[in-house]
């Protein structure tokens, strides 16, 4: 877990604080839409990074240099992008957990209802 109050150590700490196995179904398909979330972050962050990279790139072959990414704003530039990906992580990983838990659910469902019918079935041979 992460030890700073980031975007992403708060969503590992209300993770690791969270019971998922008291949640509703609701409430794990919403945690679980995380991971859908988090892929469309993701490219979002994507595209904005090579959009800056392409700047960047432009500047150089033209002899410039690129303003806030030179010195010291490089390193918070790059210090940012990684709390946003570190986010993005986290994100997926609650995403993926709350959809793993969705299916124990469903499996659990599943082979309750089975148990069931196999039982239904069991009586009324025996009631013949």
């Amino acid at each position: 877990m992460s030890n700073q109050a980031n975007a992403a150590g708060l969503l590992a700490f209300l993770w690791t604080t969270f019971e998922p196995g008291k949640a509703s179904d609701e409430e794990l398909k919403f945690l679980a839409g995380a991971a859908c979330e988090a892929s469309s972050t993701a490219r979002s962050l994507s595209h904005t990074v090579s959009g800056v990279g392409c700047l960047v790139a432009e500047d150089l072959d033209n002899g410039q240099k690129s303003g806030a990414l030179q010195g010291e704003g490089l390193p918070s530039f790059l210090f940012g992008i990684s709390e946003q990906l570190d986010t993005i992580a986290q994100m997926a990983f609650i995403g993926s957990e709350a959809a793993s838990y969705l299916d124990m659910r469903q499996g659990a469902r599943t082979k309750a209802v089975a148990r069931r019918a196999r039982t239904g079935e069991d009586s009324s041979k025996e009631g013949a």
